[in-house]
């Protein structure tokens, strides 16, 4: 039977996981996790810490010490293995808390290269790692340092209570940062064929606006509409790209479906951090493809363009621009053939939507 926290170490408790469910936008996740676990049991360094295994990528962010962790982290990367507490969560799935001093003896600890070259240098004799279940193979989690060995009972299971609310925070926090940037993207978006998503890697549509809905119905042979999981060919791509780019935190790509003269891209952007991909849907016609190039082309092309747009003559164009009448007829043909069109009226109808 768990002994009752002290009246002490329940109050701190109670006020750091309120602190912790708070969602200012203002403020990183990784921010209140110091603070709050700090809050319940101090440390000399308390750290929040992403590791991902895969990608031998950790990212650390501390509420001091900042230059003592850049100077061990290429050491921490190449021995993270040897901590008895990653051990445990790589090994057996084990999350929770744990205590480097229950773990190990002092002579184990102290006989680990890891000790030698990480912890010895920032003074650490003990930690408590508090390991939070990720997608799969990230960890996230705060440690607390000291530099004597030997955490409370108390401290230790105050923690415990405290891990349990640690991913749903961090959860909650993220589906708000997800519905701000779904929108911002919709505040910004100029029409109706462009769609914004979240979906998992294995297809799960977390969050999704209804474009998004009515442009998979329209460009892949699903069963129903809003259905909430991308279709099984677009999945698939994705999978490739995922297994290809695992080692990078952040990929980038383009993924485009035609149907007809009209096409679909697909803008995907991974995220490592939490084993998914955010996707932007544009549905291109024709008349957006030719806008698109119209927008790559050279600067002084793109004023000519402009002015064309706005009813002005190729006589008051060189006016404008101070250019000879024949060196802008010759833009204007370059232009007409590099879009496809014959006349002004096919040119103005270009930039009208019907």
């Amino acid at each position: 039977m768990t002994s009752p926290l002290p009246s002490a170490i329940l109050r701190s408790l109670i006020d750091a996981i309120s602190d912790l469910h708070s969602i200012n936008g203002a403020e990183e996740f990784s921010a209140r996790a110091i603070r709050t676990s700090n809050a319940i049991v101090p440390g000399e360094l308390n750290v929040y810490t992403e590791i991902d295994p895969a990608s031998s990528r950790v990212e650390f962010a501390a509420d001091d010490g900042h230059a003592a962790l850049a100077a061990v982290k290429s050491d921490f990367l190449r021995l993270q293995h040897q901590h008895p507490g990653i051990q445990r969560q790589r090994l057996n799935g084990d999350f929770g808390v744990h205590t480097v001093s229950r773990l190990l003896t002092n002579r184990e600890w102290k006989a680990l290269d890891l000790y030698h070259h990480v912890y010895a240098k920032m003074g650490v004799e003990d930690q408590v790692v508090v390991c939070a279940p990720m997608p799969a193979p990230m960890a996230l989690g705060v440690t607390i340092s000291r530099s004597r060995r030997g955490f409370k009972s108390a401290e230790v299971g105050a923690l415990e209570i405290y891990e349990k609310h640690f991913t749903h925070a961090f959860e909650l926090e993220q589906r708000f940062a997800d519905w701000v940037w779904l929108a911002d993207n919709l505040a910004q978006s100029r029409n109706s064929r462009e769609g914004f998503a979240i979906a998992n890697s294995d297809g799960a549509v977390q969050i999704a606006c209804p474009t998004t809905e009515l442009l998979l119905a329209r460009y892949f042979p699903i069963k129903r509409l809003g259905t909430r999981h991308l279709p099984e060919s677009l999945l698939d791509r994705i999978k490739r790209l995922s297994s290809t780019e695992e080692s990078r935190l952040h990929t980038s790509t383009v993924v485009r479906v035609l149907r007809g003269e009209h096409e679909l891209r697909i803008d995907l952007r991974r995220q490592a951090r939490l084993n998914r991909w955010i996707l932007r849907f544009e549905e291109q016609t024709p008349k957006i493809r030719r806008r698109r190039e119209a927008e790559a082309f050279s600067p002084r092309l793109k004023s000519v363009v402009d002015l064309l747009r706005e009813g002005h003559s190729e006589k008051a164009i060189a006016h404008e621009l101070a250019l000879a009448a024949t060196t802008v007829h010759d833009y204007v043909k370059q232009i007409f053939k590099r879009l496809g069109v014959h006349s002004r009226s096919e040119f103005m109808a270009l930039w009208i939507d019907r």
